[in-house]
């Protein structure tokens, strides 16, 4: 049967888009931003990485909260969400330390968690989850892209408070999407709710501890993109570049999941995403030239977003009743959370970077043989 277009309408798809966009910024600049942590804090490079960690674990948090108040006026949800963005990013023009500024990083990661899950939770309900998840990602991609981009020019301009004020005024400027956001979940007669058997469940349940290892272990290894790059000896605004380029990259991986959509399935892609992670990984172990370095940046995060609206899709159809979608929400940001800190000790215990690639490589092949099941059940339905 066809998944009815409960929310589909332009609007709602375009808001659903910059507000995830927006929450997720904070992440895409997560290479940049751990760098910066060390500079104007006077911190190791481990407790960097742990400062994004802690944005991860608020950004948690904020989604867990979703279980409580779902059934909440979402426009309200949304509208809370987006105070906390504010103030946690706007309170940086006078706040002044690092546990304050970390605390405020925590207000905003819990608000911006809250956001991102109420996105999920609409698209889930779409007729086509894995085009308009495409269409997600490429909306977050596209602004991630944008603060690579700038970002030199930000902080040079005016340090990380100035990066800080922008990412507020993004969230302020989200406010005037609210409109077009549900009230509440749909519920109308001739809606197609299938019985969600125990084994599908338990093949949901798989797929999120698969997707749990493998999109933490990405986390973990992007955290850590620039400073590879500077330590193969690349100038850092060569290095910011390159990480602008492997965001277009990612871009077109979308881009192609939105033109495939179901038509080849969903095993195929995830397929193929997973293995051009591996090699981009192994492509970063030992250092080479600039070209190596621009090619295995591109391509992995080319394969992170094309494996993100499939894996997406998967989790919004095993289970009608939207149990796993909701832990779909809170799964990726505890991974996000998980893989820059266990990263950071993995380099701290070795004093190595490649350290953090060989756990991306890892969580690969165990990703794989947990979200197969669920994968592959889909793909044939």
């Amino acid at each position: 049967k066809t998944r009815r277009p409960v929310f589909d309408n332009l609007e709602t798809i375009a808001s659903v888009v910059i507000g995830s966009a927006i929450a997720l910024a904070p992440l895409f600049l997560g290479p940049l931003l751990v760098g910066e942590y060390i500079t104007s804090f006077d911190i190791s490079e481990s407790s960097a990485g742990l400062i994004l960690s802690a944005e991860m674990s608020a950004f948690t948090l904020g989604s867990a909260t979703i279980f409580a108040i779902l059934k909440q006026n979402w426009r309200k949800i949304v509208a809370t969400a987006i105070t906390l963005m504010v103030i946690g990013n706007a309170a940086f023009l006078v706040a002044e330390g690092l546990w304050i500024s970390v605390f405020l990083r925590l207000v905003a990661g819990f608000g911006s968690g809250m956001a991102m899950t109420m996105t999920i939770q609409i698209v889930g309900q779409m007729r086509n989850p894995d085009q308009i998840y495409g269409l997600w990602s490429v909306g977050q991609l596209s602004l991630g892209a944008l603060g690579l981009y700038f970002f030199p020019t930000l902080i040079a301009l005016g340090g990380i408070k100035a990066l800080f004020s922008v990412l507020a005024l993004l969230a302020m400027l989200m406010a005037f999407t609210l409109q077009f956001y549900p009230i509440g979940r749909e519920s109308t007669p001739g809606t197609d709710h299938r019985h969600t058997t125990p084994g599908q469940l338990t093949l949901g349940l798989l797929c999120l501890l698969g997707l749990f290892l493998y999109y933490g272990a990405q986390a973990g290894v992007w955290a850590y993109m620039e400073l590879i790059g500077t330590s193969w000896n690349l100038e850092r605004k060569l290095v910011s570049q390159i990480l602008f380029a492997s965001l277009i990259a990612a871009i077109f991986g979308s881009g192609l999941a939105v033109m495939l959509s179901n038509r080849v399935g969903r095993t195929v892609p995830i397929l193929a995403a997973l293995l051009i992670s591996a090699v981009s990984i192994m492509m970063l172990i030992q250092p080479a030239g600039m070209v190596r370095f621009a090619v295995a940046a591109c391509l992995f995060n080319f394969a992170w977003y094309l494996f993100l609206p499939y894996i997406s899709a998967v989790l919004a159809v095993v289970d009608e009743n939207g149990r796993i979608l909701t832990g779909f929400a809170v799964t990726t940001p505890m991974s996000l959370a998980a893989g820059p800190a266990i990263a950071a000790l993995l380099i701290a215990e070795t004093h190595t970077l490649a350290s953090c690639l060989i756990f991306g490589l890892s969580s690969i092949p165990l990703g794989l043989i947990l979200m197969f099941p669920a994968t592959r059940l889909q793909s044939i339905r």
